[in-house]
């Protein structure tokens, strides 16, 4: 098939032209350099092995171009990367060239700073540590901390082998107490408490509970005199003392508010049979019209004595043949 090159010859004319009016404007531009901190990605790293200890992670680049390429220019267009793929355990040495470098057409590399990179390649490892609570502050008047617990308490960690022996528990992160009359439950992402810039981190996503439990403070009150009361008398019997002292331990508003009567001590004589040697028995408190929930609240911290000396008599209770 044979050509016109005569056929819009003008219009062919005028682009070349035009062409050549560009390319000359561009090569006669003066090229000038500029320096970038680009980021320096260390990629396809075996699964088997982590970077361990401070690397480098950004690289100052010289760049050549002409002022136009480099007015259009910026760190967000530029990257470098080390290809891990083959990479053995152990510290290893990288040479940067600029075939390893991200940067557009119509630029150059003219240095690279630093152009060794040094990487500590450990194999990886994972395992479990307690999780610590740090928790500060406090409840409100007359009441206390009672327990902490943390479900689950222990969180699994994994990262390179001598950063993750370093690191023996994690924390809950700051809970701040500030006036609470009640338990309170609150959930944390616990952080690994491991050596400074490491590469530890939480294996599992899950969030743990902390529960704080408050109560109000116990007080200590003593009650004097309580006699002693039997539990299934069936004969005649005489205790020594019959008479006792006894300190309960619990919320200040339940101590405060407990009378004399609200309390008893009893001795049980249930399948006991007249002897001459007296019975040492141990006493136990009643609280006949305390609930369930208050009874438990109170607890016990001392007797005048332990035992007391039980006779008992053939004489049926009472006087009674």
């Amino acid at each position: 098939m044979k050509v016109d090159f005569k056929k819009n010859a003008g219009l062919k004319i005028l682009s070349v032209l035009m062409a050549l009016f560009f390319w000359t404007l561009v090569a006669g531009e003066k090229e000038k350099v500029k320096d970038f901190a680009l980021p320096l990605e260390f990629i396809n790293l075996p699964s088997y092995l982590e970077i361990s200890g401070p690397v480098v992670d950004t690289i100052v680049v010289r760049v050549r171009a002409s002022e136009a390429i480099l007015r259009t220019l910026s760190e967000d267009r530029m990257d470098a990367r080390v290809d891990l793929k083959a990479a053995p355990s152990g510290r290893l040495s990288y040479t940067l060239t600029p075939a390893q470098f991200r940067i557009p057409s119509g630029s150059k590399i003219i240095s690279i700073q630093p152009k060794i990179v040094e990487l500590n390649l450990e194999p990886k490892l994972q395992k479990e540590i307690p999780v610590r609570e740090n928790v500060q502050g406090s409840p409100a008047p007359g009441f206390e901390v009672e327990e902490i617990i943390i479900t689950p308490p222990t969180l699994r960690i994994e990262g390179p082998a001598t950063e993750v022996e370093e690191t023996n528990e994690a924390t809950t992160g700051l809970i701040l107490l500030n006036g609470e009359n009640k338990s309170l439950e609150v959930s944390v992402n616990p952080v690994p408490l491991a050596p400074q810039n490491s590469r530890v981190r939480a294996v599992n996503a899950a969030k743990t509970l902390v529960l704080i439990r408050i109560r109000e403070r116990p007080v200590r009150r003593s009650f004097l005199g309580v006699p002693v009361q039997f539990k299934g008398k069936r004969f005649r019997t005489q205790v020594d003392p019959n008479l006792l002292q006894i300190t309960l331990e619990g919320p200040s508003s339940l101590i405060q508010g407990l009378e004399p009567s609200d309390l008893r001590i009893e001795i049980s004589l249930e399948g006991l049979t007249p002897r001459v040697e007296d019975y040492r028995l141990e006493p136990r408190v009643v609280f006949p019209d305390l609930s369930a929930d208050q009874i438990g609240e109170l607890q016990v911290i001392g007797w005048s004595q332990n035992f007391v000396n039980v006779r008992v008599y053939p004489e049926s209770a009472g006087g009674l043949p």
